[in-house]
């Protein structure tokens, strides 16, 4: 099993996690159906049409 190492980078300390990568992302939009597109998913998939 690969070792970790943030905790020796950090002195034994585990890291702050200030941010969701996902929540901010929006690729788990639940409203957003990837089987349903044609074609591979583009940054046009995710724009929001407000």
């Amino acid at each position: 099993m690969p070792k970790e190492t943030i905790a020796d980078v950090m002195g034994g300390r585990d890291p702050k996690l200030l941010m969701d990568i996902h929540d901010v992302s929006g690729v788990n939009d639940p409203s957003i159906d990837l089987s349903l597109i044609e074609g591979p998913a583009t940054s046009k998939t995710f724009e929001k049409n407000d």
